[in-house]
């Protein structure tokens, strides 16, 4: 009789083990899939600070050359006078924007290799007489938009391109405007023609246009030159 309770006491014993040990078997792989995800998103988090250091040093060698190249602006609006990080299309990744010779290029990094997206001419603009030259940056609408001035004749013409940055790719937008030529002052209700990327346009809807584009944008004169060494230094 107490051989049968010794092994009935037994077996207990055995089942016992054999639930605490698959319990203690279930908290490990639950322990492990935690340490697994707790484990992704710093490596996510990683590869992305790592894209950013990339990102940076090709445009700062990109700048670089660029400044070997046509020298740094001595305020004639020559040489390379302004530079600038800024992400266009608010995808997480930056564009550079360099200003050199008047002329106002874009780059983006594709493939570990600085490609050139936009290059656009910095010029006068209606109704400029004694004021400087400016590029507007409009950070106030979505997306970024860069707006660049061209007028062939300062006090009857118009020219202005809308710039902006989306998946990679540019997008352009042109406005024109003229007067008759008869006019004795550039004021902006001297236009009398308008246009918006080719199809003529009412003067109304044309300065709606024009005030979306400019108003609260920053402005940039393309002939002063800039901190270049603190621009790189932050690269």
């Amino acid at each position: 009789m107490k051989k049968n309770r010794l092994l009935y006491f037994g077996m207990v014993l055995g089942m016992a083990a054999v639930m605490a040990f698959a319990l203690t078997g279930c908290g490990s792989e639950d322990d492990t899939a935690e340490t697994e995800a707790t484990t992704e998103a710093p490596t996510t988090t990683t590869e992305a600070t790592t894209e950013a250091a990339n990102e940076s040093t090709l445009y700062k060698s990109e700048l670089t050359s660029l400044i070997d190249q046509y020298g740094r602006g001595d305020g004639t609006g020559e040489g390379v006078n302004y530079a600038k990080l800024m992400d266009l299309d608010g995808d997480d990744t930056q564009e550079m924007i360099v200003i050199h010779d008047m002329n106002l290029l874009i780059y983006d990094v594709k493939e570990d290799q600085v490609v050139t997206l936009f290059e656009g001419k910095t010029g006068t603009q209606y109704g400029q007489t004694d004021t400087g030259y400016e590029v507007l940056i409009n950070e106030s609408i979505s997306p970024t938009t860069i707006v660049l001035f061209d007028s062939q004749d300062e006090w009857v013409d118009e020219n202005i391109t809308a710039v902006t940055v989306a998946g990679g790719a540019v997008s352009t937008e042109t406005l024109k405007a003229a007067t008759n030529g008869e006019n004795d002052t550039p004021a902006r209700e001297e236009l009398q023609t308008f246009s918006v990327d080719g199809a003529s346009t009412s003067a109304e809807d044309y300065e709606s246009e024009y005030n979306r584009l400019t108003e609260g944008a920053d402005s940039i004169n393309p002939m002063e030159p800039s901190d270049l060494d603190s621009m790189m230094s932050s690269m």
